[in-house]
């Protein structure tokens, strides 16, 4: 379920919106000023849900990704899907996490560890 509130002091919070009825989360192109004197929350993103579209603020770019990529991906798992950049994804991408793993977890075996 995914809701959010206008500041973190705020005990008020948006309707809950289920992971499944998003359809998509973008970044927002960077603005051209500031949002306010004091406002450090610069980097936005948009999150289309089935009934609306939600323009939200974070404090940096990276976050705002971070965000973009959980929204899309707990979509995608609400929904059945394997998000598209999981290792899971495809084939070749199991093949290579489960050879991964394996030479990962065979340095874990070794005597003294």
């Amino acid at each position: 379920v995914f809701y959010y509130a206008h500041s973190r002091s705020n005990k008020k919070t948006s309707p809950h919106v289920p992971f499944h009825e998003i359809e998509g989360a973008e970044r927002l192109p960077p603005p051209i000023t500031k949002r306010g004197k004091n406002s450090q929350q610069s980097c936005g993103f948009l999150v289309r849900t089935v009934e609306r579209s939600l323009e939200l603020y974070t404090c940096s770019g990276q976050d705002a990704a971070q965000w973009v990529y959980a929204l899309n991906a707990a979509r995608d798992i609400a929904r059945g899907a394997v998000p598209a950049d999981s290792p899971c994804s495809s084939p070749r991408k199991m093949e290579a996490t489960a050879k991964r793993d394996t030479s990962v977890a065979s340095l874990a075996t070794t005597t003294g560890s």
